[in-house]
């Protein structure tokens, strides 16, 4: 919980340099006591500055020195135990993992997320859950689709990859990713699981899923806002999508 925020700072010492925190803000202001004079040529500029940098609420700075022109600053994350839960699990991070875990226990069949960006959603609902889900579940399909099949390939490398974990086979023993079939695309597990990673749109014509995920099937505005778009996603998920769901399998949107 220590970090190190490095600036150059030559033409200055270090009685020249100011720093503080404001409101979560770093700043740090250099201003040369030297006086002008006249040069023919001067290689190191010494004008007033100032640079800020925005720092979570438990950051502080601890020591700062000046070492051959650069100026160091050590920071520290000061935080208590009671503090750091709430700042690693936050409430909406709670009641989100508590959804998904009634999806897992079968209660709740049919779960749709609204939450705004940066917020957690797809790195609990798109990496975390489904490696659990097979954890608990390994002989189950999931099928996972996103906008892109780039997007999905990158959940899907980071799902296989928590398979592969050591720590993650200490817990779950039967989850292991069978040797045959380990791409980021297409997995299985030992037990006969399997886990589909596809972009909105494709087909998956063949393939069963206990569990559908859908995660941000719309890029963005210029996609949410056609009505063609619109129109041709909600088909997809009537005509291929939903059909693919197995007898009592779940959707997570």
């Amino acid at each position: 919980d220590k970090y190190t925020l490095e600036l150059a700072v030559a033409g200055f010492k270090k009685e020249d340099i100011d720093i503080s925190i404001e409101k979560n803000t770093l700043k740090i202001e250099g201003e040369s006591a030297k006086k002008d004079a006249d040069y023919i040529h001067k290689g190191l500029a010494s004008r007033k500055f100032t640079r800020a940098f925005h720092l979570n609420k438990y950051m502080e700075v601890d020591t700062a020195k000046m070492e051959d022109g650069i100026l160091k600053v050590y920071l520290v994350r000061n935080v208590s135990d009671e503090e750091m839960e709430e700042y690693l699990s936050p409430p909406h991070i709670k009641l989100l993992a508590s959804k998904l875990e009634a999806v897992e226990r079968g209660d709740i069949k049919r779960l749709a997320i609204f939450m705004p960006p940066r917020h957690g959603k797809s790195i609990l609902t798109s990496e975390f859950f489904p490696a659990w889900y097979l954890g608990r579940n390994p002989n189950k399909y999931i099928i996972c689709s996103t906008y892109g099949q780039e997007l999905a390939d990158d959940f899907g490398r980071k799902v296989r990859n928590q398979l592969q974990d050591p720590r993650y086979q200490e817990v779950f023993e039967d989850a292991g990713l069978a040797t045959d079939s380990s791409s980021m695309r297409r997995f299985n597990t030992t037990k006969g699981g399997v886990y589909y990673a596809v972009g909105a749109g494709s087909a998956i014509t063949g393939r069963g899923a206990h569990l559908l995920l859908i995660d941000d099937p719309i890029k963005g505005r210029e996609d949410a806002d056609s009505e063609a778009m619109r129109s041709n996603l909600l088909d997809w998920y009537r005509s291929t999508a939903y059909t693919r769901l197995m007898p009592g399998g779940s959707v997570v949107l």
